[in-house]
């Protein structure tokens, strides 16, 4: 009776688990009340649990429902939490406040802060003394270095902030189920305001650290310092010191899975484990309570981040089957997992990091052992690491695609070459860690173990990194394709290997679908960009800087400045599909409008640069210029008077600066900003760079042809950016301000937006409605935002 039990338990795990995420995506996306869904939970649960003591045929739907409805629910309880829109409004309102809590990490050196995590539990400011559990990310000006360490409760005074320019992975589903995407929150303290309320989180915390020491000091005194900032990733989770080549390299090869702490580490060190209890006459139970203990101790040690969490769970659930007995379902353990994880944070349904653990782990159980039919000539341990590799690598691929852009095409050469060598590089790196807690002078010799296995490692690593098209750059794979793709993905493996054919019969329904699979891919990765149905100009979100997207209906793209991130603008533009650039205009030197550009023109096809030629001596100036000379990119100064035709009935009218450069008092840079104005038809939109009143004035007195539909605010709505006589020229219907949100400036000022709005002048900001996007037909404007 109990076997049947467990076996129906196993079997509606899966279901379960798929109607309870389901659940928490209705209840994300479409934000039921909470009230009707306690009301609709109520007659199922007891439908439900008659169905449990008292099956009865369709009885099982009430389960289903019972769970859909209980993840909806957890979303929305979560949904509606307080604490997020509390760190939003301080942020906004740019107030000082003083927060308590318990540091979560280590504590990391930046460029220009000392950043780590707080778990917030009292937030006070002048107006609120609120008690919280909320996770925060924390910056302290350099300095004096925190007396502080994990586990210690602070209390620091400073101002909340929002991210600028924070690149955040949006992860498979949410742009599907994600109604809106705030900005992320910080908190930046006062420089000598971070006061240690208690020195550590006790004994446990105190070894803690004192391991973490001890392991970090071995690492450095022994091996280079690559080496040292790889083991500390592999080991402790501490990614802090990794180079960003050797980033790239394990990204391009398809690798990073070896670096970042995950379930191949936990079931690594599981198995290592057991060999060494082996030759112990203890029974079976024991050694799983032991390995329990043991994987529990490290997650904690290695600061049980998200994807260390997830793997914690995993093992958990998997070793626990093992003791009460039952057999081993790694469908029914995923399931039962992805349900506890859930259950803890509804919101990680949308976590990049979950999605690429749980899909990679779900296509090696169900596509694996279709695999390894057909590669029984090879060694056993050859075929199962293909077999893996190519199994969780297909399982991936759409999650790849949709947030980092790149598919590695040698991940299984990699995986094939590389993965024999982890086992003893991770089992020395943990004894290492233990035995340096002990004397440090103990690891020598597994120090020279994994600096000769470290060598390999880089070497191979670099050199798959190096050949021709190691990666393929993918342009736009929306949600709607990456649902496909799975639905044939876990229907057709399964399905194929109980269909009965014959050999000859199973080759002709192979090439078939091979060959309809690369009519799809040339399709997909060949068919060119689609471009809109009407003139678009999109005002991107990328923070506290300015970066513009013009598009025609004849498929030319212009783009005016890139915004500060380095990533952002790049990925928007993929994001819309724009696989070329035939203009790339340069407002001015400043890192706002110039530092996204460097990705850009160094990824895609630029037809021409135009810049104001301000003569800049800064470093990524330097560098944008330094990229065009490579690329051979055509490059052209601005200068008033110049138009540019850009298509049928549109061109770019440049209307500031002048040559010989006016001379200003205050803000050269700003006020030598390239003024262009856009026309089509009776269409026209003013891009203003940041240039200020002076600049403006000179404009104004030159009787230049200011008067535009569309107004780009200068300088993100600063007071330096106002003058009357200037807006009264340029008369805008709508007026769109580019600015982060919560910024430390204060832009964009109140004074300027009563004088637009006195002038009826309809604002757009990007901090509140995030992508702006206007679309024209010449005569007539529609706007559209991102939130």
């Amino acid at each position: 009776m109990e076997g049947t039990s467990a076996h129906r338990i196993r079997k509606w795990l899966p279901p379960v688990s798929v109607a309870f995420l389901l659940g928490i995506l209705i209840g994300f996306r479409f934000s039921p009340s909470i009230y009707l869904l306690f009301l609709l939970l109520f007659p199922v649960l007891i439908f439900m649990l008659l169905f449990v003591f008292r099956p009865f045929p369709g009885g099982g739907i009430f389960v289903l429902v019972t769970f859909l409805l209980v993840g909806a629910i957890m979303a929305r309880l979560q949904a509606i939490s307080q604490d997020d829109q509390v760190f939003l409004q301080l942020a906004q309102e740019r107030k000082v406040a003083e927060i308590q809590g318990v540091v979560a990490s280590q504590i990391f050196q930046g460029d220009h802060v000392y950043y780590f995590d707080l778990k917030v539990k009292r937030l006070t400011d002048l107006e609120r003394d609120w008690g919280t559990n909320k996770k925060i990310r924390v910056l302290l000006p350099l300095g004096k270095e925190p007396d502080f360490e994990r586990g210690a409760v602070v209390t620091i005074l400073g101002k909340f902030r929002a991210a600028e320019g924070n690149k955040v992975q949006k992860g498979f589903l949410k742009d599907l189920f994600w109604e809106e995407e705030g900005p992320e929150i910080l908190f930046y303290g006062f420089a000598g305001q971070a006061k240690i309320t208690k020195k550590s989180g006790g004994l446990l915390a105190a070894l803690l650290q004192f391991i973490h020491r001890r392991a970090t000091l071995s690492f450095e005194r022994y091996l280079g310092r690559d080496q040292a900032a790889f083991m500390r990733a592999m080991v402790l989770g501490d990614r802090s010191d990794l180079s960003e080549d050797l980033n790239n390299d394990f990204r391009d090869t398809g690798l990073f899975h070896i670096i970042a702490i995950s379930g191949q580490h936990m079931t690594i060190l599981s198995s290592l484990l057991f060999a060494l209890l082996n030759p112990f006459p203890i029974s079976r139970r024991a050694k799983v309570f032991l390995a329990l203990l043991f994987i529990a101790f490290y997650g904690v040690l290695t600061g049980l981040g998200p994807s260390v969490f997830r793997s914690v769970v995993m093992a958990f659930v998997l070793m626990l089957g093992m003791v009460l007995g039952r057999e081993r379902d790694m469908l029914s353990s995923i399931s039962l997992s992805l349900v506890v994880l859930l259950a803890i944070n509804p919101q990680l349904v949308f976590d990049v990091g979950l999605q690429l653990s749980f899909l990679a782990t779900l296509g090696i159980v169900l596509l694996s052992p279709f695999f390894l039919e057909r590669l029984e000539r090879l060694p056993a341990w050859l075929a199962q690491i293909v077999a893996v590799s190519l199994a969780s690598q297909l399982a991936v691929a759409p999650i790849l695609a949709i947030n980092f852009h790149r598919i590695s095409l040698i991940a299984l050469i990699g995986n094939v070459v590389v993965l024999p060598v982890i086992p003893p590089l991770l089992g020395a790196g943990v004894l290492s860690a233990a035995l340096a807690s002990l004397v440090i002078a103990f690891t020598r010799p597994l120090m020279l173990l994994m600096d000769f296995i470290l060598r390999y490692l880089f070497w191979v690593v670099h050199l798959l990194a190096e050949l021709p098209f190691s990666t393929l750059e993918i342009w736009s794979f929306g949600t709607g394709g990456a649902l496909i793709y799975y639905l044939f993905l876990f229907s057709f493996f399964p399905v194929w290997q109980k269909i009965k054919l014959n050999s000859r019969q199973r080759r002709i329904v192979g090439v078939a679908v091979a060959l309809l699979l690369l009519i799809l891919l040339l399709a997909f990765f060949l068919f060119p960009e689609t471009p809109p149905q009407a003139l678009t100009v999109s005002v991107l979100d990328v923070g506290q800087g300015d970066s513009i997207l013009i598009q025609s209906r004849e498929g030319i793209n212009i783009l005016v400045d890139g915004g500060e991130d380095p990533w952002m603008a790049y990925e928007k533009l993929r994001k819309k599909g724009v696989r070329h650039l035939d203009l790339v205009i340069l407002s001015h030197p400043h890192e706002d409008h110039l530092s996204g550009l460097l990705k850009v023109i160094e990824k895609l096809p630029v037809g021409a640069v135009l810049d104001g030629d301000s003569g800049s001596n800064s470093f990524p100036y330097q560098e944008f210029r330094e990229i065009i000379e490579q690329k051979k990119i055509p490059y052209h100064v601005a200068r008033k008077g110049d138009v540019l035709n850009m298509g049928p009935d549109l061109k770019l009218m440049v209307l500031w600066p002048d040559y010989p450069p006016a001379s200003f008092d205050e803000s050269p840079v700003n006020n030598l900003s390239v003024v262009v104005k856009l026309v089509y038809h009776k269409f026209s939109m003013l891009l203003s760079g940041d240039i200020e009143e002076e600049g403006q004035q000179q404009l104004v007195d030159e009787e230049a042809p200011l008067a535009s539909v569309v107004f780009k605010v200068p300088h993100h709505g600063s007071i330096d950016a106002l003058n009357q006589k200037f807006l009264e020229q340029v008369k805008p219907q709508i007026a769109v301000i580019s600015v982060g949100g919560g910024n430390e400036f204060g832009h964009p000022s109140k004074k300027f937006l009563h004088t637009l709005e006195s002038m009826g002048t309809r604002v757009l900001r990007t901090d509140l409605e995030g992508d702006i996007m206007l679309k024209t037909d010449g005569y007539r404007v529609e706007v559209f935002s991102g939130r």
